[in-house]
């Protein structure tokens, strides 16, 4: 998964940076401390797919991000 992101971003001819962590523990928690230690200016971060009348919700991950961050996320849906 973090091979064809990496691929994307390499492939393109844009001035962007593209990092992996792994980290153990809480993932919203830890995305948004991340993001502001190291003054990250955006946050892409995936969606589960949901249908019907869910469709318009985040995840909960996604949810706590969007609320929590200082900073630009986007969410991309499956």
């Amino acid at each position: 998964m973090f091979d064809a992101a990496r691929d994307l971003v390499e492939g393109a001819d844009a001035d962007v940076e593209f990092h992996t962590v792994t980290v153990a523990g809480d993932p919203a928690r830890n995305l948004v401390d991340y993001a502001e230690r190291h003054g990250v200016d955006r946050v892409v971060l995936g969606a589960h797919g949901r249908e019907g009348e869910t469709r318009l919700l985040l995840g909960r991950t996604a949810e706590l991000v969007v609320q929590r961050a200082h900073t630009t996320v986007t969410i991309v849906r499956e």
